[in-house]
């Protein structure tokens, strides 16, 4: 299985709240990420990553997402962010 991150609070971060790279199956969820430089949750070259009931505010991206297939971003409060889920 992947990497679970849960329950955590992230507050102003110089860069990304939460970062998944690489691997497969990893869970973001119920979070709690305000005030990042760059995006709440990252997530790059990861497949079948679910976002699941974070709240993210005051950042560039809430969710950013890079090269993965098969994740999925559910129930998700994205707020006062530039995107809310740039994919590229």
């Amino acid at each position: 299985g992947g990497t679970d991150a849960e329950k955590n609070t992230v507050t102003n971060s110089g860069w990304d709240g939460i970062s998944v790279w690489y691997g497969s199956g990893n869970t973001v969820q119920r979070n709690v990420i305000d005030g990042t430089g760059q995006s709440g949750v990252t997530i790059v070259n990861a497949n079948n990553t679910t976002v699941d009931r974070n709240v993210i505010s005051d950042t560039k991206a809430g969710i950013f997402t890079q090269n993965g297939t098969g994740n999925q971003f559910t129930r998700n409060t994205i707020s006062d962010a530039t995107d809310g889920v740039y994919a590229q």
